[in-house]
C-alpha cells in the first residue's frame, strides 16, 4: 500500500528505524491516514524541514510548461483547504513553479 513507505529508513540512524518499525504496527487505517514525516515528528509540524520559496526559485508563473498542478510534490490539503508542497514552506498555487519541480 502506498502509506507503507517501504524504502524510508533503509540507511536511516537506529532510532528513526526502530519508529519506522513503530509506524509500520499502526493499525492500517491509522497508517492509512498519518503521514509518516508527521507521525516521526510527533505531530509537529514539518515546516521545519521544508526549502523556502526563495531558495527554491518559486516563481508565480508556469516555466516552460511545468508548474505546481503538475509536480510530484504539491498536493491539495483537505485539512488546510490549500494548495501545500512537501517540499516548499508554506502555500501555494497551482499554477507557479520552482526549481524542485518534478512531474
Amino acid at each position: 500500500m502506498a502509506y507503507e513507505y517501504p524504502q524510508a529508513g533503509k540507511s536511516a540512524q537506529p532510532e528513526v528505524k526502530k519508529a519506522l518499525e513503530r509506524f509500520r504496527r499502526l493499525p492500517e487505517k491509522e497508517k492509512e491516514f498519518t503521514p509518516v514525516l508527521w507521525w516521526l515528528t510527533g505531530g509537529q509540524s514539518t515546516q521545519a524541514f521544508k526549502m523556502t520559496k526563495r531558495d527554491a526559485g518559486y516563481v508565480d508563473h508556469p516555466v516552460d510548461g511545468a508548474q505546481c498542478s503538475l509536480c510530484k510534490f504539491a498536493y491539495f490539503s483537505m485539512y488546510e483547504k490549500k494548495y501545500i508542497c512537501s517540499q516548499v514552506v508554506g502555500e501555494i498555487f497551482p499554477e507557479d513553479v520552482c526549481k524542485l519541480f518534478e512531474g
